[in-house]
C-alpha cells in the first residue's frame, strides 16, 4: 500500500461507485418495466358488453351510502320503465281483423231451366244434379245429372220411395231426400236406401197460401231447416242434424 499513490486509490473508488450506481439504476428500470407490463395485461371492458344490471364506479371513488342508494333507486326505476315499454309494445300489436258478414243480400232475376207439363211439382238441386217430383203426393222421384239433361227431359235414374212424399217444399242434400209425410219428417238416402222418420207436432193448416205444403224443408252446411205452423198456428223453425234428425235449435 505504501507504493500506491493516493490519486490511484481515489480513481478506483470512483470507478466502483459508478459501477454500483449503474447496477442500481438498471435494476430499478427492470422493476418498472415489469410493473408496466402487468398493468398493460389487465382486461379492458367494452362499452358494448355492459350488463344493464351492473353499475360501474371508478376504482378509487369515494361514495356515501345515501348516494349509493340514490343510484340504485334510479337504476331500478329505469328497469321498471323498460319493462313497461316492452309490455306495451307487445299489447299494441295489431290483431288480424276478422271478416264481418254482410247483412245485405240480393238475388238475380229468375232464369228458366226447364219446363214440365204438370203445373204442380218440385225441382230440387243437389250440386250439379237435379231431382224432380210430380204433383204434391207420390212415391216417385226422378234424377237428372245436369240442368241440360233436365231441359231435354233425359232422366238418369228413377227412385221409388218406401213412404210417399207430401207437399212441394221438400229438398235433397248430399244424395238424401228430406220430405214431409203427414206429421212426420222423412229422410231417405238414395245410395244406401236407409230411411229415418221423426214426428213433428204441427197444425193442419198449410204453411203458405196457394200451397198444400204444411212443412218447408231446406238444407245447407249447418243442418236441415224445417219451417211449419205449430198447433197454436205459430210459425216455428227447427234446425236438425242431417244424419240423426235430432233438433239442434227451435225458434217460435
Amino acid at each position: 500500500m505504501a507504493g500506491v499513490s493516493v490519486p490511484v486509490v481515489i480513481s478506483w473508488l470512483l470507478t466502483l461507485c459508478t459501477i454500483g450506481l449503474l447496477f442500481y439504476q438498471r435494476q430499478t428500470i427492470s422493476n418498472l418495466e415489469n410493473e408496466l407490463l402487468e398493468h398493460s395485461v389487465r382486461t379492458r371492458r367494452s362499452a358494448d358488453d355492459r350488463d344493464n344490471n351492473l353499475v360501474y364506479l371508478p376504482v378509487y371513488a369515494q361514495i356515501s351510502r345515501k348516494a349509493m342508494k340514490r343510484i340504485c333507486m334510479q337504476h331500478r326505476f329505469e328497469m321498471n320503465t323498460n319493462k313497461k315499454k316492452e309490455k306495451s309494445n307487445f299489447l299494441d300489436k295489431e290483431e288480424p281483423k276478422r271478416k264481418k258478414c254482410k247483412s245485405d243480400m240480393s238475388f238475380d232475376e229468375p232464369r228458366l231451366i226447364a219446363e214440365r207439363t204438370n203445373s204442380i211439382g218440385a225441382a230440387m238441386r243437389d250440386g250439379e244434379q237435379w231431382y224432380l217430383t210430380e204433383f204434391d203426393f207420390g212415391y216417385t222421384i226422378i234424377k237428372f245429372l245436369t240442368s241440360k239433361k233436365l231441359n231435354s227431359s233425359e232422366p238418369t235414374e228413377l227412385y221409388t220411395l218406401p213412404i210417399p212424399f207430401r207437399g212441394t217444399d221438400n229438398t235433397v242434400y248430399n244424395r238424401t231426400f228430406y220430405y214431409a209425410n203427414d206429421n212426420s219428417l222423412v229422410s231417405y238416402n238414395f245410395k244406401t236406401n236407409s230411411l229415418q222418420t221423426i214426428n213433428v207436432t204441427m197444425g193442419q193448416k198449410p204453411l203458405y197460401d196457394q200451397s198444400d205444403s204444411r212443412m218447408d224443408i231446406q238444407a245447407e252446411e249447418h243442418g236441415i231447416w224445417v219451417t211449419y205452423r205449430d198447433e197454436r198456428d205459430f210459425f216455428t223453425v227447427s234446425r236438425l242434424h242431417p244424419s240423426t234428425l235430432k233438433a239442434r235449435l227451435i225458434c217460435i
